[in-house]
């Protein structure tokens, strides 16, 4: 089977896959990463294929910015922020920043 492996580039997102990825790949899978290029590198030292897949987090926090007016999320209660905060970056900014390249 080929399996692409995509997610937001930070490390929390990431390391929780590295292990679902390294048992696909052990078991013949045919495993590609796709991610921020900076990521890349790190994953291709632990023997994955990793291709560029959008930009660095910096990138998707300065687009979220550019929708809002003053700080993404300012305003909105902290117990709320997470329900505010990831469809706008990583549904509306996120994808749109990576699906040419995935």
């Amino acid at each position: 089977m080929r399996v692409l492996v995509s997610s937001v580039p930070t490390l929390g997102h990431f390391n929780p896959l590295r292990p679902l990825a390294r048992h696909l790949q052990a078991t013949g899978h045919d495993v590609v990463w796709g991610v921020a290029p900076d990521v890349c590198d790190q994953l291709q030292s632990e023997g994955f294929v990793a291709r560029p897949a959008g930009p660095p987090m910096t990138t998707w926090h300065e687009r979220l910015a550019a929708r809002t007016r003053g700080q993404p999320g300012e305003g909105i209660h902290r117990n709320r922020l997470t329900y505010w905060v990831a469809p706008r970056l990583w549904g509306e900014v996120g994808a749109s920043l990576m699906i040419d390249e995935l």
